[in-house]
């Protein structure tokens, strides 16, 4: 079941694509919108209160760069900032009590050297919505941010949101923006945010981030809801990873990925990760860059691909999603060995591997970027991968790949399209389907699907 669709204004396309995906997904609301099912995690997300606001001006000097949360967790997030001044900073934290925001607690943060804030409020409450914001002790403070903490436990309805590929040349992202209109649960960064090239040093490279991070859709989107992120070549150096590329470079790079996002992750610690919505889905975040090598055949290292087949089969989530930053489907029928060495399909060792221990797992889904497209499509032409789908999420902001609507639809390709876009998904854990939506910079829903497909 896909569809393409045009016509009709932003906001009427925004609120029809959250009717239809609802009624896709079957969600069990009953008349009036009231949910029927039992379950009180049946809403669609859409109902997220508006960003708290506060006391006063956010000062731009002093906090450039925004805030962002990441990585939630039933206990609080990752909130961060770049902060500028010199006195004492400190972390104030706000709850919704379904009616208005009450205080839910003041936490003192140390910054970096170089300014940067990583700070995981203490004991906060599973399924709860929050705001945030870091004042000094002159009184001065940042925007304000909200995320989400998931539930504890039981099967909610989830919509999340995904992009990558993101070029400081396509500012404003305005697609961004209306990603941050959905009022999601949470967001996928799934590569490519910046595009740091050219800049062959730390300083550099914190000027792009800072160039993208001060945009208005990133601005936008950031405040909206928490992030969940891994990198792909182009935060180091264009084909990282194949490529020959000078130490200095990598290390820059990597260290400035990790100043810039919320990671639940210390500074030595690899970025792969496992993160819990309730029991509707698990989220597997991979490192699909730093560990490649190409002489001994390995996309990424043994260790990780034990890690994940042991986190994926001993999930007990309904839906298990794999954040990775180049697709893992096969595309040989279309590119043949083009760029293999910089694909999954160049490595057949290790994506065999990861293949095999997939098998018979339910509800598997691939979640990537990198290519400039959007694609949906079965991870194999047919065999043991048929069952497995990999949702190729943006580009964001960046030229376009037409390739897309060369290779769908097809069986294996049922949906492709060469456009800007943010992707919406609702996983819905009644029926066990996930709704993806394609939205345009102006709102309009460019395509749509309901996985799996009806046979």
């Amino acid at each position: 079941m896909a569809q393409k669709n045009g016509g009709k204004t932003r906001r009427e396309l925004l609120e029809l694509g959250a009717l239809s995906v609802l009624a896709a997904a079957g969600c069990g609301l009953g008349k009036d919108g009231v949910d029927d099912t039992g379950d009180s995690g049946a809403e669609f997300r859409a109902d997220a209160p508006a960003v708290m606001e506060a006391d006063g001006t956010a000062d731009e000097a002093l906090f450039p760069l925004g805030i962002q949360a990441g990585d939630p967790a039933v206990d609080g997030a990752v909130c961060w900032t770049r902060y500028f001044g010199e006195t004492e900073l400190q972390l104030n934290v706000f709850a919704w009590d379904g009616a208005r925001w009450t205080e839910a607690g003041v936490w003192s943060v140390a910054p970096s050297e170089a300014g940067f804030v990583h700070a995981i409020p203490t004991e906060l409450l599973s399924d709860t919505w929050y705001c945030f914001y870091f004042s000094d002790a002159d009184e001065k403070r940042s925007s304000v941010g909200r995320f989400r903490t998931p539930p504890a436990d039981g099967q909610p309805i989830v919509a999340f949101g995904g992009v990558s590929c993101t070029s400081q040349n396509y500012r404003p992202f305005k697609t961004l923006s209306r990603g941050a209109e959905l009022g999601l649960d949470f967001v996928f960064l799934a590569g490519d945010q910046v595009y740091t090239d050219y800049a062959k040093n730390l300083e550099g490279k914190r000027q792009v981030w800072a160039t993208n991070l001060t945009s208005r859709g990133y601005r936008d989107l950031l405040s909206s809801a928490a992030v969940i992120a891994t990198w792909d070549d182009h935060e180091v150096e264009n084909n990282w990873g194949t490529d020959p590329t000078d130490p200095l470079i990598i290390e820059a790079g990597k260290t400035a990925f990790r100043e810039h996002t919320p990671l639940r992750v210390g500074a030595e610690e690899p970025i792969y990760r496992r993160l819990k919505w309730a029991d509707t889905l698990e989220i597997f975040v991979l490192d699909g860059r730093s560990e490649r090598d190409l002489s001994r055949g390995e996309y990424m290292s043994q260790t990780q691909i034990d890690w994940l087949l042991e986190a994926v089969q001993s999930s007990t989530a309904v839906f298990k999603l794999i954040l990775n930053s180049v697709p893992f489907a096969d595309f040989s029928a279309l590119l043949s060995t083009i760029q293999e060495e910089d694909r999954w399909s160049g490595f057949p060792k290790s994506r065999n591997a990861v293949l095999e221990g997939l098998q018979g797992i339910s509800n598997v889904y691939f979640v990537s970027g990198d290519f400039h497209m959007a694609l949906v499509c079965h991870v194999e032409a047919s065999g043991p991968g048929w069952d497995i789908y990999d949702v190729m999420v943006g580009p964001g902001g960046q030229f376009l790949n037409p390739a897309a609507e060369l290779m769908a639809p097809n069986p294996q390709f049922p949906l492709g399209i060469s456009e800007n876009n943010f992707t919406r998904f609702v996983a819905n854990p009644r029926n066990e389907t996930l709704s993806v939506e394609y939205l345009s910079g102006e709102g309009e829903i460019l395509a749509s699907i309901v996985l799996p497909e009806a046979s």
